[in-house]
């Protein structure tokens, strides 16, 4: 059997107390970005996934929620979800913002 090991984080902490989430991309250009906690909700880092890179992403004391943007699979302790919504091109994320 595997042996526990500590959190870098917060020593007093075993790394099971922080949830692990897995994040497997189904086309290339999925974004996964990390969201963080308090009274502004702001990206704290992105990736993009090509199809079949897999992911694995913590959430920490920094981090509340993650954004995945894409047609991806997600596995979290509480179960098991497909992201189905659309990669939106890089023109078309250009033109949004001068239109704004």
């Amino acid at each position: 059997m595997l042996e526990q090991r500590e959190n870098v984080y917060k020593k007093n902490e075993v790394v099971s107390n922080n949830p692990y989430i897995i994040v497997r991309a189904k086309e290339n250009g999925v974004r996964v970005m990390g969201l963080t906690r308090g009274k502004e909700t702001r990206v704290s880092h992105t990736e993009i996934l090509s199809q079949g890179e897999v992911l694995i992403v913590q959430i920490t004391e920094y981090t509340a929620a993650f954004k995945v943007v894409g047609r991806a699979h997600v596995w979290t302790p509480y179960g098991e979800i497909s992201a189905e919504g659309e990669v939106p091109k890089i023109k078309e994320i250009k033109k949004e913002e001068a239109e704004v």
